[in-house]
């Protein structure tokens, strides 16, 4: 039933549309640093260790070879930071532990912890088995507690695919908005189709980032960009940490926008306009099998008492 959610048409809703729960978590909080460059993209692999322990730790590090100072090295980590956005907001509606792992901790604590305890796995820092999203979820918080689904565009069929199945979406748009709007939770992959952008670091490789609302009038995409703090163009890329007495994240002064057509290209004034939405991963949780149980009992003691005013 789940799954058939996800692959229906469109529906057209009030717009724009913003999600109240999608934090903008920062990739580059913890860096790293070097002497010639503190607290800011690190020039080599040399002196940095990979972290093996997830931290807490709100300071900017030292550059001494401990866990945790070296975090993206001469890559990024938005695909780690735009999913620890949307596991925050799964964690807030149901899946909870996902995000938040106990303990008496500020936001920027949490959001510290979650960021290295995912990152540790999926890249086996400190020798941890590498894990897919879908096995840290299910290691985080038992299996079968949230769907984990892939769309994409198939040009040839003129429709939007459904982990490689066609569906009858006609439209990536469409398919990103009724996602957002019957409550599902999602993440765009960014690719550069085009001629480089230089001021994408990214534009050889792919960037993601965390669904954030939608506005059906303009077909406009609203996400939490891994990259930036905030939506001030500013405060992108290395050296921006968020401060220890900084609010949570969270509301439209934190996110960025652009217009997505059907076949996932995005254009407009925004920031990502030319590069393309190659995937957008869709995630929601699984209703508890109670939730079920109440469902079927009320619908067998209404349709009684539907039966019962008939026959009276």
């Amino acid at each position: 039933m789940v799954v058939a959610l996800l692959c229906l048409n469109a529906v057209s809703r009030a717009t724009p549309v913003y999600k109240s729960d999608l934090p903008d978590f920062y990739q580059h909080q913890l860096s790293g640093s070097d002497p010639s460059a503190p607290f800011n993209r690190p020039g080599s692999f040399s002196g940095y260790s990979d972290p093996s322990v997830p931290s807490y730790s709100t300071l900017q590090p030292y550059n001494d070879g401990g866990p945790g100072i070296q975090w993206e090295r001469n890559g990024g980590w938005c695909k780690i930071t735009a999913f620890t956005d949307v596991f925050y907001q799964l964690d807030k509606n149901g899946a909870s532990g996902l995000f938040d792992h106990g303990g008496d901790y500020t936001w920027l604590e949490r959001m510290n912890y979650a960021i290295s305890d995912f990152a540790i796995k999926a890249w086996g820092f400190g020798g941890a088995q590498k894990e897919s999203v879908r096995q840290f979820i299910d290691g985080t918080i038992g299996n079968n507690r949230v769907t984990l689904n892939t769309f994409s565009w198939d040009s040839s069929l003129l429709r939007v695919l459904c982990n490689g199945e066609a569906t009858s979406f006609t439209s990536m748009y469409s398919l990103y908005s009724y996602q957002l709007a019957i409550g599902n939770s999602a993440i765009l992959n960014l690719v550069n189709p085009g001629t480089a952008n230089p001021d994408w670091w990214w534009s050889s490789s792919y960037h993601m980032v965390a669904a954030a609302g939608y506005d059906n009038e303009s077909s406009d995409v609203y996400y939490a960009d891994p990259n930036g703090n905030g939506s001030d163009p500013t405060l992108e890329n290395w050296g921006h940490p968020y401060g220890l007495n900084d609010p949570l994240p969270i509301g439209v002064s934190y996110y960025n926008s652009n217009t997505m057509d059907e076949t996932g290209l995005l254009s407009g004034t925004g920031e990502f306009g030319g590069a393309l939405v190659n995937y957008i991963y869709v995630l929601s949780i699984v209703p508890e099998p109670s939730t079920y149980l109440l469902f079927g009992i009320g619908a067998v003691g209404l349709l009684m008492v539907l039966r019962r005013r008939k026959t009276a």
